[in-house]
């Protein structure tokens, strides 16, 4: 088994999914989290990019207001 780079992967290996958040939904009364419908970068097995986690699931990598690099 590898990632889309081939590098080989196994058990306990942390990697990076990359997302662009499409919706946020309110889950809390204090909105401190929220659900959110993430489009993956690349589709995964039957052509399917959408996902949805917890906010607390995830990390922000950039801003929308910030340029790729």
């Amino acid at each position: 088994m590898h990632d889309r780079n081939g590098n080989p992967l196994k058990v306990g290996d942390k990697v990076n999914v990359p997302c662009v958040i499409t919706a946020c939904q309110v889950s809390d009364a204090e909105n401190e989290y929220c659900n959110v419908t993430l489009q993956t970068e690349v589709p995964m097995a039957g052509n399917a990019y959408t996902i949805s986690l917890n906010a607390k699931q995830t990390e922000l990598v950039r801003s929308a207001e910030r340029p790729p690099e």
